[in-house]
């Protein structure tokens, strides 16, 4: 069973941000962790740098389900090896 915070679990969240960001950008890339009352959420298949809009709108959408963002970062880094995952993908995280 997944935790909750304020009644939104991890999958519930992610599944907002799949439908928000698929309707207004045509994408299918979050993916939402939840650990010690904190979600990241973390773009693994971006590999790019979201345009300032589309960020922007990502942060709006976040705060009006109510949440605070802690940090974020719209860097994107890649690996050396191109087969291996990026080193950093765009990354927000926030709580209640």
């Amino acid at each position: 069973m997944s935790k909750t915070i304020n009644k939104l679990s991890a999958e519930q969240v992610e599944n907002a941000l799949l439908k928000y960001m698929d309707i207004t950008y045509g994408v299918k890339y979050p993916s939402v962790k939840e650990e010690d009352g904190e979600f990241t959420l973390k773009f693994k298949w971006k590999r790019k740098e979201f345009d300032k809009e589309e960020w922007d709108g990502i942060l709006t959408y976040i705060k009006s389900m109510d949440f605070k963002i802690i940090s974020e970062s719209n860097h994107y880094e890649g690996n050396y090896n191109p087969e291996e995952p990026p080193e950093w993908v765009p990354t927000i995280k926030f709580n209640k």
